[in-house]
C-alpha cells in the first residue's frame, strides 16, 4: 500500500492533490467504519495520513490530519491493536492546538 501511495505522490506533486487524496481516504475510512469493517477503515486512514506526507499538522491540513488520526486510533481500538492506538493518540496529543482564551 505505501509503495502505491509513493508512486501516486511521484505523479502528483501538487499539495492540493495530496490533500484531495487524503480527504477521499478519510471518506472511505468513515464509510468502512460505519459498516464495522475496521481493517479496511484503518487501511484508508493510514493511506490518508501517508498522502499528507510532510504536510501533516500544518495550518491548512490540521483538521483532516486530526480526523484521520482519530479514525485510525478508533479503528485500531476496534481491532485490539494497542500499540497502534498509542501511536495515533500520541500524535494527536503532541500536535493538539491549545486554545489560550
Amino acid at each position: 500500500p505505501l509503495r502505491s501511495i509513493m508512486l501516486v505522490l511521484s505523479f502528483f506533486s501538487d499539495r492540493a492533490q495530496h490533500t484531495r487524496f487524503a480527504r477521499w481516504n478519510l471518506r472511505a475510512g468513515k464509510d468502512a467504519a460505519e459498516h464495522s469493517s475496521f481493517g479496511a477503515a484503518l487501511y484508508y486512514y493510514k493511506s490518508g495520513i501517508a498522502f499528507l506526507g510532510d504536510e501533516l499538522w500544518l495550518e491548512d491540513t490540521y483538521e483532516i490530519c486530526l480526523k484521520l488520526h482519530e479514525g485510525a486510533a478508533f479503528s485500531s481500538s476496534a481491532l485490539g491493536e494497542n500499540i497502534q492506538i498509542s501511536i495515533y493518540a500520541n500524535d494527536i496529543i503532541n500536535n493538539a492546538k491549545v486554545n489560550d482564551s
